[in-house]
């Protein structure tokens, strides 16, 4: 199993702020079917299963 660690940036910028906050993120995402499936079907947006398939 493969985590996530980070999104590609590695800050970000608070509303009204100008200065960028450190952010350290992990994701862990299971699923039981086939996220191509579910892309082609509607259920999955599509840019969320490619950021997530880069990992794996």
């Amino acid at each position: 199993m493969k985590t996530a660690a980070g999104p590609a940036r590695k800050g970000d910028l608070p509303l009204g702020s100008a200065k960028p906050v450190k952010v350290d993120v992990r994701i862990l995402v299971a699923i039981n079917q086939d996220p191509q499936n579910l892309v082609d079907s509607g259920m999955m947006r599509r840019d969320l299963y490619f950021r997530l398939n880069e990992f794996t």
